[in-house]
């Protein structure tokens, strides 16, 4: 997620500034930091946060990013502003400038959605932290994941070391799949990395559970999450969609009950499993990251983010569309969902989905959480019954 809309969502540097104050507890992270006042540099469209670097070799992985655009002349544009904006002298004048209590030099700090990362290619690091305020899961359910997985999942980069707040992995060049130029040659990189995740990942871990077990389990611990955050907030607007979020879930259990003795397939899911998570490495290998969202899931849904383009901008009816055209073309990759009725399958997706905004969208660091989960009540509700 950009700077330039975390800053609308939330007090950003605040957040990271309190962050890495924090941080400075951390024996691995405070060796880093000092307490010397130090001057930042922002630039919202790249997504980073850095003091003056002191080579334009620090921006090799951010630059390979954002240098490809859609079409050529954006192509032309984009690369060339990378250029610049990475420039040492350049890039102060492109750049926000801004001061924070502290000075932690020769990193990259790129903002995230609920964590950041500390980046330093000159070093070959990566740090990846928990924001302050956030949900400890978010971090939690990493860490404990890869501890677990490491012999056993090929393509996650190498967990080096870590706290209860943060952890280290191996740096890789590496450019996000959907910032590759061949758009055919993106697809079947998709396809080969479903593949292996299918084979490492969810085949490995599959099991089944009865619908209404699965479901009343999941709801129940949502509405924890959405009840935990609005009680943070004395906001009648906030409770008030606390209320309807809750209801709305509640809701979906008359859906559900009528296919009660429906036994569905379930996996460790990465939970957001979309392009801009899947990095393709020099030897043309995938490395997926951000595994914060991972837990077991209807066993389909990585497969339905990755080709609905539902986290590129699809509404829910286009998305399904996309979905149900891939998935007539390639049925090999359905062949766990004999005897689920369609509707219930769309159902499956709607409620993770549902479940994946509520995660991100509630959290006590937010303006006003849960604005977009109520736009996806609203939508669902329309792809639902119109």
């Amino acid at each position: 997620m950009r700077i330039s809309e975390l800053v609308k969502r939330e007090p950003f540097f605040n957040i990271i500034e309190s962050t890495l104050i924090e941080a400075k507890r951390e024996a691995v992270i405070g060796s880093m930091i000092n307490n010397n006042e130090g001057v930042y540099y922002i630039n919202k469209y790249l997504n980073f946060i850095t003091t003056l670097p002191k080579t334009k070799h620090f921006f090799t992985n951010l630059s390979n990013e954002y240098s490809v655009g859609k079409t050529y002349l954006r192509t032309v544009l984009q690369s060339s502003y990378v250029f610049l904006a990475t420039n040492r002298m350049i890039l102060p004048i492109l750049c926000k400038k801004i001061r924070f209590q502290f000075t932690i030099s020769d990193f990259l700090i790129i903002g995230g959605n609920h964590r950041m990362r500390l980046s330093n290619e000159i070093k070959g690091q990566i740090y990846v932290l928990l924001k302050k305020g956030e949900d400890t899961s978010l971090i939690s359910n990493e860490i404990n994941f890869r501890k677990s997985s490491a012999n056993d999942v090929s393509y996650i980069p190498k967990l080096i070391n870590h706290g209860m707040f943060w952890f280290q992995e191996e740096f890789i060049y590496a450019t996000p799949i959907n910032r590759l130029k061949n758009t055919k040659t993106t697809f079947n990189l998709k396809l080969k990395c479903y593949e292996l995740h299918e084979k490492e990942l969810l085949k490995p871990n599959l099991s089944e559970i009865n619908v209404l077990t699965y479901f009343k389990h999941l709801i129940s611990t949502l509405e924890v999450k959405i009840w935990d955050v609005a009680s943070k907030f004395n906001n009648k607007e906030i409770n008030n969609r606390a209320f309807k979020t809750v209801t709305e879930l509640n809701s979906l259990k008359d859906l559900i009950n009528k296919y009660s003795d429906i036994i569905i397939p379930i996996s460790l899911n990465h939970g957001d499993f979309q392009s801009s998570n899947i990095l393709i490495n020099s030897k043309n290998k995938p490395v997926v990251i951000d595994w914060e969202m991972v837990s077991n899931r209807f066993m389909f849904y990585d497969l339905f983010v990755l080709v609905s383009g539902i986290r590129e901008g699809n509404n829910l009816i286009k998305a399904f569309e996309k979905h149900e055209i891939f998935k007539q073309k390639n049925s090999k990759y359905f062949i766990k969902t004999k005897g689920i009725p369609d509707e219930l399958y769309k159902l499956l997706i709607l409620i993770e989905e549902f479940s994946f905004l509520i995660m991100n969208d509630w959290s006590i660091n937010f303006f006003n959480p849960g604005v977009r989960t109520d736009k996806f009540i609203k939508e669902y509700n329309s792809f639902l019954y119109d």
